[in-house]
């Protein structure tokens, strides 16, 4: 346990001396910050055009905006890991080898296992300190919402990214360990992401491929499973 923890320190402290960390959570919760402002605004319209039609037509109308804007946002979250996970994830290996450092861990008294599980829980720490800022987002929501904000749809939701981003990091850090270049590896993690992830029916490459290569491709997709659960 010393062992994973010396690690994880070790990982943490490099996330933050380097530029790489500030530029991720930064980037991310300026996007995500513009894209949930959006998304509340479109959907706060459609309700006043809603009601106001529905006083017109005598019809129903009930909209429920926090549970859109959950669903919504939840999907851009998911849709911008696929570009930031790589940036997280292309060093964490690929860095240690072009240094010479990997050599020094590996003839440490720690062992392979503690290495892999200390740098991966440092990328995950990395990306839950990126995720939870956004939690504001939706606390500040149910000040206003009427109905009330579902909490248990949205802990629901954040499982979900919490559960792909574990899964994108594992994968980033495995094409990470294959190469001495930071470049190659983010650029090889972001095409694999992009394949997995956008591996849908509505894709139009996706549309030509043949049925029996179209059901594996969507069997293979990341993004389709995430939805799914």
């Amino acid at each position: 346990m010393k062992g994973i923890l010396a690690i994880f320190r070790r990982e943490m402290k490099s996330y933050f001396v380097s530029p790489i960390a500030y530029i991720v959570i930064g980037f991310f919760l300026v996007i995500s910050g513009y894209f949930f402002a959006n998304i509340l605004s479109i959907l706060i319209e459609r309700s006043f055009m809603a009601q106001m039609q529905a006083q017109r037509m005598g019809g129903p109308a009930d909209m429920d905006v926090p549970g859109l804007v959950i669903r919504n946002f939840i999907g851009l979250v998911a849709t911008l890991l696929l570009f930031l996970v790589p940036m997280m994830t292309m060093g964490v290996y690929s860095e240690e080898r072009k240094r010479g450092t990997m050599e020094m861990l590996m003839t440490s008294p720690l062992t392979e296992l503690q290495i892999v599980i200390g740098k991966y829980l440092a990328s995950l720490a990395l990306f839950l300190l990126m995720l939870v800022p956004t939690l504001f987002y939706h606390l500040m929501v149910s000040l206003y919402s009427d109905p009330a904000m579902p909490w248990r749809i949205v802990g629901s939701g954040y499982l979900g990214i919490v559960l792909l981003g574990a899964v994108l990091i594992a994968l980033g850090s495995f094409i990470s360990s294959l190469t001495e270049s930071q470049i190659v590896a983010g650029v090889v993690t972001f095409v694999i992401f992009c394949c997995s992830g956008f591996s849908t029916s509505g894709c139009a490459v996706h549309r030509r491929l043949p049925e029996r290569f179209s059901s594996t491709s969507q069997s293979c997709s990341i993004m389709i499973h995430s939805r799914r659960g």
